[in-house]
């Protein structure tokens, strides 16, 4: 996944699967964390940074999470209490692209 490549489909994505400012924001903490551990299809990181990060407060995170599930930003893997969840980023970027 090309980072600078994802940012420019994910502008181009919002236009036509609109989201909350609040989901873009947890978006672009994510992908920063999805850059950080290598690119690698699989990633965990904990609410609490997520939330430093992206600026949001624990609910507004949850309902920002929530809506990037729904609307195929991302896939979330909560795992048991108190582990910390993994994600997923899912490609924006159009195949010819890849």
């Amino acid at each position: 996944m090309n980072y600078v490549k994802e940012i420019q489909a994910f502008y181009e994505q919002v236009e036509l699967k609109p989201i909350s400012a609040s989901a873009a924001s947890l978006w672009h903490a994510m992908l920063y964390f999805h850059h950080k551990s290598g690119a690698r299809k699989q990633f965990k990181v904990g609410a609490p940074v997520l939330c430093i990060k992206s600026g949001l407060g624990e609910s507004t995170f949850k309902k920002a999470r929530r809506e990037l599930r729904e609307k195929g930003y991302i896939i979330h893997i909560a795992g048991a209490p108190k582990e910390i969840p993994t994600y997923q980023m899912i490609s924006l970027q159009k195949e010819e692209n890849h």
